[in-house]
């Protein structure tokens, strides 16, 4: 049988029942619902109230989520921070803020972070309240402190500080305190020579951790006390000048200190004076 041309043609009118696809369905997220409540005008103002709060706990709950995953890439991110400063009174070492923001501030902030202080009321006599807001781009914030003694003495109790420098002085150790405790940061000595974020290490950096590397390898007694001459010399405290030596001393860093400390632990005999 022919077919005529007229039998092949489409249909004016499509057949609507196949050419409609539905749009997926999907659950409205509460802004959503609260802008159709909103338009209908029987909703009344407790149900809109209701809608609201709805709203509201969601866009925080979101919040807090986002605050939580940035945390954990910046704290995956972030390595250990190297110790810059040495502390002549405890004989330790340890990094100051300008050594920690340096590493820390650049990564905190690509993961949409940003931090302020203050100080507050304290709690108790002779301290300092430092307050830390943490805030994430997405809403989320959290709130720390940290209660300092205002530090007007030094280690054996004799004021070194004008009432002024020792409020300041309280008020950046609380910063470095919180800073260190909000991003569980982790200050250490660098192995290879660089600091954490490919910061140069400084010489004085440089020549500490050569000297702890040294005193981790000593394994006799006759190494012991040629590889501490020669650190002793090296800060300038074997000239035979007790008072020069003394003093040269109190400025090795502590954790070339500590290291070698532990050496003669380990390889001396225990009735060496």
């Amino acid at each position: 049988m022919k077919v005529t041309h007229e039998e092949n043609a489409m249909p004016e009118t499509p057949n609507t029942e196949l050419a409609a696809t539905p749009e997926p369905e999907r659950n409205m997220t509460p802004i959503e619902m609260v802008a159709r409540a909103a338009a209908d005008p029987n909703v009344d103002a407790d149900k809109m109230g209701k809608l609201y709060d709805i709203a509201d706990r969601h866009q925080r709950r979101d919040a807090e989520i986002q605050f939580n995953r940035c945390m954990m890439d910046v704290q995956a991110e972030v390595r250990t921070i190297v110790k810059n400063r040495p502390n002549t009174q405890t004989g330790s070492d340890y990094a100051n803020i300008d050594a920690i923001l340096r590493v820390l501030r650049p990564c905190y902030t690509k993961h949409g972070f940003s931090v302020s202080f203050s100080t507050v009321p304290p709690i108790m006599d002779s301290t300092i309240r430092a307050r830390a807001i943490l805030r994430h781009m997405q809403g989320h914030s959290e709130e720390h402190f940290y209660d300092c003694p205002i530090d007007i003495a030094g280690i054996n109790g004799t004021k070194n500080k004008t009432p002024t420098h020792a409020a300041a002085s309280s008020a950046s150790y609380a910063q470095r305190i919180l800073t260190v405790l909000m991003f569980n940061l982790s200050t250490g000595y660098d192995d290879d020579g660089n600091a954490a974020g490919g910061e140069p290490l400084s010489a004085a950096e440089e020549k500490a951790n050569s000297w702890i590397q040294r005193a981790s390898k000593i394994k006799a007694p006759d190494k012991y006390k040629a590889e501490r001459q020669a650190m002793m010399e090296a800060y300038g405290a074997a000239s035979g000048d007790k008072a020069k030596d003394d003093a040269a001393a109190k400025k090795i860093p502590g954790g070339v200190k500590r290291a070698f400390q532990e050496a003669f632990n380990d390889v001396m005999p225990k009735d060496t004076e």
